[in-house]
């Protein structure tokens, strides 16, 4: 077998065949192609406005839900703040009343001291004047032995209440008829 080697001239023109069938291929699916091309086209074109569209609602849709939610919490920081004021309110009037209670107290306290101071003047004031009218040993001074009945309180004892020193006892008063608060004397 002989090898017949091309010549540059036939190279060219297979060259040139090769490059006119590859241009006309791609000519022939362009061609096809324009018509899927376009559809395709198109289709992207859909999409993409689809894209778009669902993109804006989904916008609309957070904004909407933002603002219900900005809407919530504004209901409930006011109802938040009413509950405080509330609460506030409802501790100056239990203040406002524990203080009018106190002074109630203080005052019926302070009446009830007053009676007692009363009456006791009172009784001091009626045995100063049966003492000093009636009792034969009664110089109208303070004596001594008074004041030892008016000591201080002493120790205590075991009980834990105080106790007065001893000053002696009274004595009935034969011309009273009273317990006397003098001391025998002698």
């Amino acid at each position: 077998m002989s090898r017949k080697e091309p010549g540059f001239t036939e190279r060219l023109q297979t060259a040139a065949k090769a490059k006119q069938a590859q241009l006309e291929k791609i000519q022939a699916t362009a061609r096809g192609n324009d018509a899927q091309s376009a559809e395709r086209q198109a289709a992207r074109v859909e999409t993409e406005t689809a894209r778009q569209i669902r993109a804006a609602e989904r916008k609309y849709a957070n904004q909407v839900t933002a603002e219900r939610r900005d809407a919530e919490r504004a209901a409930e920081k006011a109802r938040q703040a009413r509950t405080v004021t509330e609460e506030k309110a409802r501790k100056d009037a239990e203040r406002v009343a524990q203080v009018e209670a106190d002074a109630a107290l203080k005052k019926e306290q302070k009446a009830a001291r007053d009676r007692i101071w009363a009456r006791s003047v009172s009784r001091s004031a009626e045995l100063r004047r049966v003492r000093s009218s009636q009792c034969e040993r009664w110089d109208g001074a303070k004596r001594p032995d008074e004041r030892e009945r008016r000591a201080p309180v002493g120790p205590t004892i075991a009980s834990g209440a105080r106790v007065r020193p001893a000053a002696g006892p009274a004595l009935r008063c034969a011309t009273v008829g009273a317990t006397c608060l003098h001391r025998r004397v002698g």
